[in-house]
């Protein structure tokens, strides 16, 4: 397991670099977006047919390319459907999943290891819980050493997929279709806050339902319950069957933390995106006054998925403790609300902050590669939205 993680981070680094490359090859190259390719064409169209008039081949040509430039329109009509930018968007976001979870996955084991512990008064960590660093060296103490900072990788890879891609193909269905409803502004840099906030809440509540099995599996791997992800799930599965994997309440809070979550994030991501990326991408693509000339816009698609990252998880921190306490120890609390009061009875306010700061070390840089590869494989699946 330990051989197979290390892989896994090699071909994942790997991946990073390529999207990148490829990013930054992608923004410097000339390329017209659909109404421009559209454009072209019928600029052409008008040209050929003021060079053949009165030629005997003038309705040959011209049939074959309003042939041509009527397939062009009916192909970016197909792509813009909501079904279709769908799917797209769902492979996408899947493909992002599997390079930013690999990359980052030491700091989610850290902050469950902080956030996982219960004191208790026969407890000898200080007030403040477990630090950073001591959650590091009880992980590499236990056997294994450093690779245990990658515990439940593979279940975390696996199941990352399927769920973010489930979860950003249901958001983008949803945000084409409820924009059309909410009929908000039509203006190309305003933003419809409504449509995100509502499609963000639907497309985490189904994504829910698949993510719920393996946060739990990856999370008792990261915890040292279990040795490897094939003995966590069939110790699991033995143990109470398939309700082993959907622990009480393990639904709820789990859509408890990240709807808020996803609803922060995606908000914050649109609107930089629209107000700073869309509005510096043309003079970064050359299209300004000379300024910036010949530069791509890879690193404003980072920043702002950063930035939105860091927002939405601070937000949702205390959600996350009162999540993963539920997860790890599914005899211990009867619910969601006993665990958020005994937590405060005990440990106080500060408790619901616990691993806020190996979080935030995660989601923000998380945040920053996911929407850069995000973004990439959505240009490489022909995405106009």
């Amino acid at each position: 397991m330990g051989n197979m993680a290390a892989l896994i981070v090699l071909v994942a680094l790997a991946s990073f670099f390529v999207v990148v490359s490829s990013s930054s090859t992608m923004h410097n190259s000339p390329k017209l977006n659909t109404h421009s390719a559209q454009q072209a064409s019928h600029n052409t169209l008008y040209k050929d047919s003021v060079i053949l008039r009165g030629g005997s081949q003038t309705k040959r040509v011209l049939g074959s390319e309003k042939k041509q430039l009527k397939k062009k329109v009916q192909d970016s009509e197909v792509d813009a459907s909501p079904l279709v930018s769908g799917i797209k968007n769902a492979l996408a976001s899947g493909f992002a999943a599997a390079c930013v979870k690999t990359a980052l996955q030491p700091f989610d084991t850290l902050k469950t290891v902080q956030q996982q512990v219960v004191l208790s008064a026969g407890n000898t960590i200080e007030s403040g819980g477990m630090s950073l660093t001591a959650a590091a060296e009880s992980i590499i103490a236990r056997p294994g050493g450093y690779l245990n900072l990658y515990s439940g990788l593979g279940i975390t890879v696996l199941g990352s997929m399927p769920s973010v891609g489930l979860y950003f193909g249901v958001y983008q269905y949803s945000k084409k279709v409820l924009t059309k409803k909410f009929k908000g502004s039509k203006k190309e840099t305003d933003i419809n806050v409504l449509a995100i906030a509502a499609s963000a809440a639907i497309g985490n509540s189904v994504a829910s339902f698949a993510r719920v099995p393996y946060e739990v599996v990856k999370q008792r791997l990261q915890a040292g319950v279990y040795p490897s992800t094939v003995n966590a799930i069939v110790s699991m599965y033995k143990k109470n069957g398939v309700r082993e994997f959907y622990p009480l309440n393990g639904v709820g809070v789990q859509m408890m933390r990240d709807v808020p979550y996803a609803i922060m994030t995606l908000i914050t991501y649109e609107i930089l995106h629209k107000k700073w990326v869309n509005k510096h991408r043309q003079e970064d693509l050359g299209g300004g006054e000379g300024k910036g000339k010949g530069k791509h816009v890879s690193w404003r698609d980072m920043t702002a998925g950063a930035i939105a990252g860091g927002v939405g998880s601070l937000l949702s921190n205390p959600m996350d403790v009162i999540k993963t306490r539920i997860q790890t120890n599914p005899g211990l609390y009867s619910g969601i609300y006993e665990c958020a009061k005994t937590t405060l009875e005990k440990e106080g306010v500060r408790a619901f902050m616990r691993g806020s700061k190996p979080r935030l070390l995660h989601k923000i840089p998380a945040n920053g590669v996911f929407f850069l590869s995000y973004e990439f494989f959505r240009r490489l699946l022909g995405v106009t939205n």
